[in-house]
């Protein structure tokens, strides 16, 4: 029988020893599967410098240990922000704003003569002065010895889990961030272990900041590693995309290759060379960058020029309000650029595939409009290679067809959506969260189910609360029995969330998956 010794231990530290066994390399910050730093606002950022310089308790940091054929390395796992914004003030990296409470501090000084020489009374006892110091303003040079002393000795709180595998780390970070949870597009990353440094390799390579329309939101909030992802997926494996993130991740997780991030990385690079940021940040922006470079790459396979992407590019916006007749099996969608962008399923495979048809079609009318040869070979113009070329990019028989209805998921905005979910479930969610649980159901329900059509703002509510409860995959073996069940539905989507979530609650239960 194997030994199995307890793996977590429990420690004090002081402030200063943290901040200097960062800086020897100790301690590591920069663990690829954690979500970026500066995460809070700065006036929660400046009220917990506050709260360790009048040496107050706060949640202990998380950390853990690997075991590596090199030696012992000491991840933080969880309380990033709080180690970052720790030896950030320390080595002066910000003062402390207006917006924090207390604004001052009250503490005893021993009292000094002009020599330097302490005063005593006649007793011989020290004497001391009581002072009050501002913090507004300040940096860590600006404090008075005594709460720099302070800010040294506050006791930091540590838990660390020892001799961690990888997949042990990565579990931990979901789990530590159930409660101030992730992003969506934060936690995809956690799910992509094998291959989530390649990742977010690629979050950082400078077409990002000099070619696309990037805020540094979009890198905060992890979503640019979502877009890598999708990026990465569309290009390898068109044939089993899906627009529900996780999934993406998982599969990426098992099936990509070094070769496919090595070929996203060149197709960037060649990007940035038929790009300028005067054109290309109004089209690559975080709601297209997924259409424009597999545009770009079906472009490069089909031999168009480079000079010719680019003057196409330069002249896109002459063109979007062009009528463009798509043929599907069961009728011709005619519509323009602008039209089916505003649509809100820019994920949905028929969208992408449409959208990419638009973009095919406009790029040979430019071409034939000025008279150009698009091909690096000797042929006649893109017009004449009609047969060669849409076959990269019409819709095929296989492609996933739009389903009328009476409507149902767009009656709703996503305020509306979010609303309903935080009355219903007292969740903070947002309009990332909003998307990733319309992703899961548009997976999992049939659009054309009774189910979908008289419930879908229940069915985002349910949703909510599995992903919190990380039972999404609960949700959708449930739902897909549910929404065959034949039922009565109310009026109120109040009263269809509270008999859908009980339903699923004993769904659970019976299938021994209850929390």
């Amino acid at each position: 029988m194997r030994l199995i010794r307890d793996k977590v231990k429990e420690e004090t530290w002081m402030c200063k020893k943290v901040c200097d066994m960062a800086e020897r390399g100790e301690l590591r910050s920069d663990y690829f599967l954690q979500r970026d730093i500066d995460q809070w606002e700065h006036s929660d950022r400046d009220n917990f410098i506050v709260t360790m310089l009048l040496n107050e308790d706060f949640d202990a940091l998380k950390i853990c240990e690997e075991i590596t054929p090199t030696g012992v390395t000491l991840w933080i796992i969880d309380g990033l922000q709080k180690y970052t914004y720790i030896s950030d003030f320390k080595a002066g990296g910000f003062k402390l704003g207006a917006n924090i409470d207390p604004n001052e501090i009250t503490y005893q000084e021993a009292r000094r003569d002009k020599d330097g020489i302490f005063i005593r009374n006649d007793n011989g006892d020290i004497m001391y002065d009581e002072v009050t110091f501002s913090l507004k303003n300040k940096g860590y040079a600006d404090l008075p010895p005594k709460l720099k002393e302070n800010f040294d000795d506050c006791p930091v709180k540590i838990v660390k889990h020892l001799d961690c595998t990888p997949e042990e780390m990565a579990r931990h970070l979901r789990r530590y961030n159930r409660g101030a949870k992730m992003k969506p597009a934060q936690i995809l990353l956690t799910r992509m272990l094998n291959v989530g440094r390649r990742v977010k390799a690629l979050a950082e390579h400078d077409f990002w900041s000099d070619r696309a329309n990037f805020t540094p939101t979009v890198h905060k909030n992890g979503k640019i590693n979502q877009i890598i992802a999708e990026i990465v997926m569309a290009l390898n494996f068109w044939d089993n995309w899906t627009k529900n993130a996780r999934k993406i991740g998982e599969y990426l997780n098992e099936n990509a290759t070094d070769e496919m991030f090595n070929s996203a990385r060149e197709l960037l690079d060649h990007l940035m060379t038929v790009t300028s940021l005067d054109t290309s940040e109004a089209l690559f922006t975080t709601k297209n960058s997924l259409i424009w470079i597999m545009f770009f790459d079906r472009c490069m396979k089909n031999g168009v020029k480079d000079e010719i992407f680019k003057e196409f590019l330069n002249n896109f916006n002459t063109y979007t309000d062009v009528s463009v007749e798509i043929p599907h099996d069961d009728e011709t969608l005619i519509t323009t650029w602008n039209d089916l962008d505003a649509s809100k399923s820019t994920k949905d495979r028929v969208v992408i595939e449409d959208k990419l048809f638009i973009l095919h079609t406009l790029l040979e009318k430019f071409v034939t409009d000025n008279g150009l040869v698009a091909i690096e070979e000797e042929t006649e113009n893109v017009a004449n290679e009609e047969e060669n070329n849409i076959s990269e990019l019409e819709v095929t028989e296989e492609t996933e067809q739009p389903v009328k209805t009476d409507s149902s998921k767009e009656d709703f905005s996503d305020d509306e959506l979010i609303g309903f979910v935080m009355e219903k479930t007292s969740l903070n969610v947002d309009s990332d969260d909003i998307e990733l649980y319309k992703d899961i159901i548009e997976d999992s329900v049939k659009v054309t189910s009774s189910l979908y059509q008289n419930c879908y703002k229940a069915l985002i509510a349910v949703v909510a609360k599995a992903c919190n409860e990380e039972k999404d995959q609960e949700f959708e073996e449930w739902v897909k029995v549910y929404q065959n069940s034949n039922e009565e539905y109310s009026s109120n989507d109040g009263v269809n969330f509270r008999f859908m979530q009980r339903d699923f609650e004993n769904y659970r239960v019976k299938n021994g998956n209850a929390a």
